[in-house]
């Protein structure tokens, strides 16, 4: 395992983003909570406050990610320093959180804080600031200056390529390899712009594993492992695993659009307050890979010819487990978004994503955009497809008989996984949290 020790005054690199996808009352208490923590804890006035009793000799970290990543301060004062305190903050992520570092009082200290990174978690190409405040005896206050490093996988030897705002970073792979891979997220952007409306205008940073056991090396330890990859949208970043062969090559070309379309949905209609429906987002996203393949099409043709449409509704929060209504789900989410832009278009398409940036509820949002809630919508999408109206207070056909769901996006067998909710990471690792 190699290891990099880098002075934080030397250490600035660029902004990553990072996403959550709690269900929309969790998101709403996030809210409140993190304005009540803000409330409750010390206040210290912006900028790097000066104490001349106060002296700074030494601040770095060690970067030895997936393990785990350490933090150094060496500190003297004219009197007893009685209090330590670490803020850090995943940028650009509002929730700043802080820690009490243990150690010996007196005139001269050295403070060590261990963040272990299997324990809590937090995925590759993360951009960290962090700050220490100190506090003596005499009541003076030192806040050093905010520090930045990207938490970088450490077991890799990584190369980049840029296009506009899209960075790939792999290691394994030639650059004709990477060069193809852009090709794919020039294409997605492209046919996201063109189709509905939405550009993003964010940096965008694709990390790519080149073995299913180094992408899990990477992810939380309770991982599924069938992980292929993961969307962050607040973070604007993506973790995919491509094999650097032909076969890999064919995977990434509707994997990473798919999950690319994850990214730049989320980052348009981001709120605190919930999701957009999970058919929406599917459905953009497949319609981000190009058509659909044979599997999804021969189920929703046999669906459609029996009359077993599953509801939109039934759609809208999660999707069945079980394999073949899963299949379904997904090939319906394509027909519906399919339907949604030809009967009212790419402006329309735009103007609903934006509407929902705003938190309404799912009937609120389309009937503003197209003039129509989801029993109208699925009317007139069941009409398209030649079919009759559901019944009145009908959801079914129903599902597979487990038809628990996942939370998390991630797209068909990509396994996302439950939400990485970094930006309440504060709350989620038990530290204390406060809006920055």
């Amino acid at each position: 395992m190699s290891r990099r020790v880098i002075r934080t005054d030397l250490a600035s690199f660029g902004r990553k983003k990072e996403s959550i996808a709690f269900p929309r009352a969790l998101k709403a208490a996030l809210a409140l909570l993190l304005i009540v923590a803000a409330m409750m804890l010390p206040y210290f006035p912006a900028g790097t406050a000066s104490a001349a009793d106060i002296f700074v000799e030494g601040n770095s970290y060690l970067n030895d990610y997936p393990n785990q990543i350490r933090f150094f301060l060496n500190v003297n004062s004219t009197s007893e320093i009685r209090r330590v305190m670490l803020y850090y903050q995943f940028e650009p992520s509002p929730v700043l959180t802080y820690a009490f570092p243990q150690f010996q009082r007196g005139e001269k200290v050295s403070v060590e804080y261990t963040w272990n990174t299997q324990r809590r978690y937090i995925p590759p190409g993360v951009q960290m600031k962090y700050y220490w405040v100190i506090e003596n005896a005499a009541g003076s206050r030192f806040k050093t200056e905010p520090q930045r490093f990207t938490v970088e996988d450490m077991r890799f030897k990584w190369k980049q390529t840029a296009k506009g705002n899209v960075t790939i970073s792999w290691y394994r792979g030639d650059q004709n390899f990477a060069d193809t891979l852009m090709s794919f997220t020039q294409v997605a952007l492209t046919r996201l712009s063109q189709e509905a409306g939405i550009e993003m205008k964010d940096p965008v940073h694709i990390y790519i594993y080149a073995s299913k056991a180094d992408l899990l090396g990477a992810l939380e330890p309770k991982a599924q492992e069938w992980t292929g990859g993961r969307a962050m949208p607040e973070l604007g970043l993506i973790i995919l695993n491509v094999d650097p062969d032909r076969s890999g090559l064919s995977w990434a070309e509707r994997a990473l659009p798919h999950e690319l379309s994850h990214l730049v949905v989320g980052r348009v209609t981001e709120n605190p307050y919930g999701d957009i429906p999970h058919w929406l987002d599917e459905g953009m996203a497949m319609r981000a890979e190009g058509d659909p393949t044979s599997e999804f099409t021969r189920s929703l043709d046999l669906a459609i010819r029996n009359n077993q449409l599953i509801s939109i509704r039934s759609l809208a929060s999660n999707f069945p487990t079980d394999s073949d209504d899963a299949l379904l789900s997904y090939a319906e989410s394509y027909s519906i978004v399919t339907f949604m832009l030809r009967e009212f278009g790419r402006e329309k398409m735009a103007e609903l994503l934006s509407i929902f940036k705003e938190g309404v509820t799912y009937d609120e949002a389309l009937q503003r955009a197209f003039g129509t809630d989801l029993d109208g919508l699925e009317e007139q999408w069941r009409a398209s497809l030649d079919l009759p109206p559901l019944e009145v207070g009908s959801t079914s056909p129903t599902p597979g008989k487990d038809a628990r769901a996942e939370e998390g996006k991630g797209g068909f067998c990509f396994g996302a996984g439950p939400a990485l909710a970094l930006g309440a990471l504060g709350l989620v690792l038990g530290s204390r949290a406060l809006i920055a």
